[in-house]
């Protein structure tokens, strides 16, 4: 499954109170460090807010909905507007901004990864270029 790559991004789905949704899925994930390791990958990577979110529905009008199909849209949202600020960034160092920008929300790693998605702090990390090695004035568009 896409989710057992260790280059992918895996959201968790968390409600308005920042509690884990029932419906999210958890880990640790089946890939592995390397071929040879025995430690798993800790999956999902972050949360995003993916209960009762209105939504689109097929066929035309709105409707609520809830899961990580939920979430992986505000996460896909918030990795646009990181590459809007930065477009040097590579998936790598997106990884790493969302996961060290992340709220911490009380769950274990493999049930929420590094917690809730937050938008302000990884924009202005990925503008900034901070602790990425990039030189702030090549990172403002």
């Amino acid at each position: 499954h896409p989710g057992a790559a260790g280059r992918a991004i895996t959201v968790g789905s968390v409600d308005k109170a920042m509690i884990l949704a029932g419906s999210s899925s958890v880990g640790p994930g089946s890939g592995r460090l390397s071929p040879a390791s025995t430690i798993r990958l800790t999956k999902p990577d972050v949360s995003g807010p993916g209960v009762a979110i209105r939504s689109t529905l097929a066929g035309g009008g709105f409707g609520v909905m809830s899961g990580t199909s939920m979430a992986s849209p505000h996460v896909a949202g918030l990795v646009a507007l990181m590459l809007e600020q930065n477009s040097s960034l590579s998936p790598m160092m997106v990884k790493k901004i969302l996961e060290e920008s992340c709220e911490p929300i009380p769950y274990l790693p493999n049930q929420a990864g590094y917690g809730l998605i937050n938008a302000y702090a990884s924009v202005m990390r990925a503008k900034a270029g901070v602790g990425l090695g990039l030189a702030a004035a090549a990172t403002v568009s």
